[in-house]
This record gives structure tokens, C-alpha cells and sequence, in this order.
């Protein structure tokens, strides 16, 4: 099977992300540079990075060993496209503002928690929640 070129794999990833997620825009770009090829996932609110990630990941066409310093390609059945397949999901003010809401009111010592422990659990909030 041949691999997709990295502008087809982006209308691809376009569709399947409207198609699973109607309710959340999302901006796909593909960049191509002198050793190979990226595609980058935007969007704000929505599903979490990791639902995105899992139907974005097939337009890799491999991935990075840090072991062995190397690009390792697949040789499966995966349609590819790019190098790398990058999911940046990003926050309204209002995401954040309804997460430290809902953060005070579980934690109960939550006005004594240090500012690096209240960033850490609303990261981790954050980055587990799915948002309308």
C-alpha cells in the first residue's frame, strides 16, 4: 500500500476529525521542511489530545527511537502522510476559569496549596476532561 502525500493525509485527518467531533474546530495544517514532513493538529476545548491523537496517529509513517537516535518507518498497513502527526489542544479563559472552580471544591485545603501543586492538578485536570 502507498502512503499518503502529507497534504492528502491532512484533508484526510480534517474529515475524520469533523466526522468524530462536529462540535469542535479544529485547525490541520502540513508542513514540509528539507529532511521530511509535519503535520500539526490545533484546537481549543473539545476532546482530550489522547482522543485525538488516537485518530490522528495512523498518518504517521513511523516514529522517533531515541534509543538508537533514528526515524523508524512503519511497515504496516497504516495510510501515513507525514514524519510526524503533532495534537496541540489548547484553553478558553472559560475552561480555565470552570476548572479552578471545580479544583476549589473538591480540594478542600485548596487556598493553602502552593502555586506550583494548584498548576500541576489543573494541568492534569485539564488535559483529562473532555469539553464542550
Amino acid at each position: 500500500m502507498s502512503r499518503l502525500t502529507t497534504t492528502d493525509a491532512a484533508k484526510a485527518i480534517r474529515k475524520e476529525l469533523r466526522t468524530a467531533f462536529p462540535a469542535t474546530t479544529f485547525r490541520v495544517r502540513s508542513h514540509k521542511y528539507s529532511m521530511g514532513c509535519s503535520i500539526n493538529v490545533t484546537w481549543t476545548n473539545g476532546p482530550t489530545q489522547k482522543q485525538v491523537a488516537e485518530l490522528t496517529s495512523k498518518y504517521s509513517n513511523g516514529h522517533f527511537d531515541g534509543m538508537v537516535d533514528c526515524y523508524e518507518y512503519a511497515n504496516d498497513d497504516r495510510p501515513g502522510g507525514a514524519d510526524y502527526v503533532f495534537c496541540t489542544r489548547e484553553y478558553s479563559e472559560t475552561a480555565r476559569a470552570t476548572a479552578l472552580e471545580t479544583l476549589a471544591n473538591y480540594w478542600a485545603d485548596w487556598a493553602n496549596i502552593d502555586g506550583y501543586q494548584k498548576d500541576e492538578r489543573l494541568y492534569r485536570h485539564l488535559t483529562a476532561t473532555a469539553m464542550a
